[in-house]
């Protein structure tokens, strides 16, 4: 049991603080409660920003590339390829291996790809 008077008063204003704290955690957590019961899920939730910064970064990952800084380019490349990039003295970069999203995004937009044909694909079943 505290008997200073200083003691004290650095108790009470430490419970008095940590009091505010609650009462503050308190009211977000009602916001984000309420925010859930309309919606089905949080406003700004983390899956929504994460999707939508990996969409803008598959559409143009040359914009992340382009700010310039160290780290978001060695970001871009583990994002971009499957496997470190093989540099040779004399004929440069080997054929790299792209990142799974970036070869289905290329086996989407080739003009050869085509859809299986309704007949003849398989084999009739007349009797």
């Amino acid at each position: 049991m505290a008997t200073n008077d200083a003691v004290i008063g650095a108790y009470e204003k430490r419970v008095a603080d940590l009091q505010n704290k609650q009462r503050v955690v308190a009211e977000r957590l009602s916001k984000m409660r309420a925010s859930t019961e309309r919606s089905g899920q949080p406003k700004g939730s983390a899956f929504d920003e994460k999707f939508e910064l990996a969409v803008q970064f598959l559409a143009n990952p040359w914009k992340l590339w382009d700010c310039g800084s160290i780290a978001m380019r060695r970001l871009v490349l583990r994002l971009a390829f499957g496997s470190r990039l093989v540099y040779c003295r004399n004929s440069g970069f080997s054929n790299p291996k792209k990142a799974l999203p970036f070869s289905m995004l290329g086996v989407l937009g080739t003009p050869e790809t085509k859809m299986a044909e309704r007949e003849g694909f398989e084999p009739s079943m007349e009797l």
